[in-house]
């Protein structure tokens, strides 16, 4: 029996008012065109459960200034260094490249990471630089048996799995021992990787530990998409970690899933720790902890200029770059990167979901000369961000670039490495939620001899690699391409 013809219309008119009422919010929000189509889509396949999942994970809630967090560790960093951003942002206006002996390309990166993250060139540091797992987590301890006034952990994921028991361990000592212990950890992030009695043991020790976005909290869900990705860890003021690994067993020894594991992190000594110092603290009064203006023995912290004694001329500058970021700054220094390059620029991400700007420099360098090698995970975590990557690989090849897949296990660097000259590594990916939607901190390094240390590496890491072939990646059966094409079409939302 057939429906009356009045329900039909009814339903029909309440469906389509559905769509057109979401289809104006969206465009209100001002949305790129591809996200725009992918959420309408959403909208149409799933209908109201869509709605649902727009509030959720698609609402931009960034939007309004104090939406999501308090402070922008750009801004604070801003007011409490306006007078050194001012002095580099005049003198570098007035170089003359004609006649200086600067490389006008780390001058106009520098310049883009102060415009952009408030971020001063420091020239007194010093760097470790740690391509493996082991080697990082033996050194992480040490530094933390030696701690003797504060202790900062900021990270995406911390596990409750044997590295971060003995890690644990320690901070419950420190804690006893009056060492002042502060750990931020992602809502999201450890999300079943955590054990409840591991929080409260670190609690009942007098280590203060928060959540960014706490799972718990009847507000979760408004800002879920969007996370705390840095990796920060700070030793007294003088000491400071930080790149792509996070707290877990699976960076030693590649954990459940894979054989080994592949990342990059760096030591830093010198005036840049202060700058990570001052993002932990902002993020730190993010979480719900005390005023940063309560901090200024360490947000100042001396140590860090007695420091500088003992470092090196090693320019760097410390990017943070969040969803309410003014600027997205660490897209801008990966975009102004590819394009400043003249030899090369080599690429280490575990995912690749790029925008169109991300794309375009790419396709132009690489059609102008420029060697580009992308390096990605060639055995994947997240099936749905790795099979749309695949869609981007096509036309990057007939422009010429190079693309790895690495094979010996899961790759989880985040490199950019340009002419030998300059290196960005830190925690942002070169997929859309690192650039625009996750709360990320990337250093970027000035110089010749840390640059070919990078390089060497990659080089060493082609050795793994499966390299695609534009004849070969033409063979794709029409069912692998369909489904990439489908994920692609999603690549917004992820």
């Amino acid at each position: 029996m057939s429906l009356p013809i009045s329900i039909v219309n009814i339903s029909l008119i309440f469906f389509l008012s559905y769509i057109i009422i979401l289809s104006i919010v969206l465009l209100l929000d001002n949305r790129s065109p591809q996200s725009f189509l992918a959420w309408v889509m959403i909208l149409i396949l799933l209908p109201f459960v869509g709605a649902i999942l727009y509030i959720l994970v698609g609402k931009n809630w960034s939007k309004d200034k104090n939406q999501i967090i308090a402070y922008r560790p750009e801004e604070i960093i801003r007011e409490y260094f306006v007078k050194e951003i001012d002095e580099q942002e005049e003198e570098i206006n007035n170089i003359d490249l004609s006649k200086s002996s600067y490389d006008y390309r780390d001058i106009r990166i520098a310049n883009t990471c102060l415009k952009s993250s408030s971020a001063p060139l420091t020239i007194y540091n010093n760097i470790k630089i740690y391509f493996d797992g082991k080697e990082y987590f033996d050194d992480l301890i040490d530094c933390l048996e030696k701690a003797q006034t504060h202790i900062h952990i900021e990270t995406f994921i911390l596990r409750s799995d044997e590295i971060g028991c003995k890690i644990k361990d320690i901070l419950i000592r420190k804690a006893k021992q009056n060492v002042i212990v502060r750990v931020i950890v992602d809502g999201v992030g450890c999300l079943l990787k955590i054990k409840h009695s591991y929080i409260k043991e670190l609690r009942e020790a007098g280590v203060l530990f928060s959540y960014f976005h706490d799972p718990f909290s009847l507000f979760f869900m408004k800002y879920v998409n969007y996370r705390n990705h840095r990796k920060i860890i700070i030793i007294d003021g003088i000491e400071a970690f930080t790149g792509g690994m996070n707290i877990g067993l699976e960076y030693i020894n590649g954990g459940k899933r894979f054989d080994s594991w592949r990342d990059t992190h760096i030591k830093v000594m010198g005036e840049s720790v202060l700058f990570l110092q001052n993002i932990f603290l902002t993020d730190w009064y993010n979480t719900g902890g005390r005023d940063i203006y309560d901090y200024p023995d360490i947000m100042h912290d001396i140590s860090v200029i007695n420091n500088k004694r003992d470092c090196n001329a090693l320019p760097m500058q410390i990017l943070s770059s969040g969803p309410d970021s003014k600027w997205n700054s660490i897209h801008m220094v990966y975009s102004r990167m590819i394009t400043e390059a003249q030899e090369y620029v080599y690429i280490q991400s575990p995912y690749f979901v790029p925008d169109e700007g991300i794309m375009h420099d790419l396709i132009t360098a690489s059609l102008s000369g420029v060697e580009i090698l992308l390096m990605i995970t060639g055995i994947p975590d997240k099936r749905v961000a790795w099979w749309a990557a695949h869609t981007y690989f096509e036309i990057l090849l007939e422009a010429g670039v190079r693309i790895l897949l690495y094979k010996k296990g899961f790759l989880h660097s985040k490199n950019v490495i340009i002419d030998d000259i300059i290196t960005s590594v830190g925690s942002c990916n070169m997929d859309i939620r690192s650039l625009l939607l996750h709360y990320e901190v990337n250093a970027v390094i000035y110089d010749d001899n840390i640059t070919k240390k990078f390089k060497s590496q990659f080089i060493e890491d082609i050795d793994f690699c499966e390299e695609i072939t534009i004849k070969d990646w033409k063979k794709r059966n029409i069912f692998i391409r369909l489904r990439n094409s489908l994920c692609r079409v999603i690549s917004p939302l992820l």
